[in-house]
């Protein structure tokens, strides 16, 4: 009996399959599908969990060790490696406050689980928190080709209150782009929801924003490293070093 019961159970599990109707059977037989591994898409999202998971922990611990680094050993208190420390914060920060929530919508089959309000802060912190670790890269770049343009200025304005004015002006100009995310989305859920999934709905804002955000600090990285080899090619190794 035990056995003709399971075999019941294996067809039923093969016929939910093709109908990907697996919540039409009995609690018995859903447990034993879900057991076996059988229900659509559950495999992925698992492995796709797991490996948010493991990019959360390396990129907490990696920046952690990083502002520990910055913060305890005197020689690299420095104005290079306060903007590595700066960064180091906002990649810290996306991964507290961003990636676990992301791997919770993977569990959840992309719909939002958590109250409505949370959706647009969500995205906010998301926008905000890449976009300033864009931007301090944009920052080093530049940096480093002002340094080889003009290594004696850059060496007498080279202060910690400098570096301090600097990283405010990246987390102002990221805070600026990111901002109206809330607000459009407080005022109209429709702006950060589509079919129960949280994400920007706003195609208008979506492309303005990825100009800002992405295109036009990629493009200023590449112009300053391009640069930057040339002079290094002009001036030569020993002479470009800084």
């Amino acid at each position: 009996m035990l056995g003709h019961k399971v075999r019941n159970i294996s067809l039923s599990c093969n016929r939910s399959m093709e109908s990907l109707a697996l919540s039409n059977l009995s609690n018995l037989e859903a447990w034993f599908c879900v057991g076996q591994g059988l229900e659509p898409g559950q495999r992925k999202k698992n492995w796709a969990a797991l490996l948010i998971m493991l990019i959360v922990v390396i990129t907490i611990t990696g920046n952690i060790l990083v502002i520990m680094a910055v913060t305890m050993e005197r020689k690299l208190q420095n104005a290079t490696n306060y903007f590595l420390m700066s960064l180091a914060v906002a990649d810290m920060l996306l991964g507290f406050l961003v990636m676990p929530i992301s791997m919770v919508t993977i569990l959840y089959g992309y719909s939002w689980p958590l109250p409505a309000i949370l959706c647009p802060l969500w995205i906010y912190l998301d926008v905000l928190l890449s976009t300033a670790s864009i931007m301090h890269l944009c920052a080093i770049s530049v940096d480093r080709y002002i340094a080889i343009r003009n290594p004696i200025a850059h060496s007498r304005a080279k202060s910690a209150w400098r570096a301090r004015a600097k990283i405010t002006a990246v987390w102002t100009i990221s805070a600026s782009i990111s901002m109206p995310i809330p607000v459009l989305g407080l005022h109209d859920h429709t702006k950060v929801f589509k079919e129960e999934s949280c994400f920007l709905t706003d195609s208008s804002f979506v492309l303005i924003g990825s100009f800002m955000a992405f295109f036009m600090p990629l493009t200023i990285m590449v112009e300053s490293n391009g640069k930057e080899k040339s002079l290094q090619a002009i001036k030569g190794p020993t002479e470009a070093a800084v």
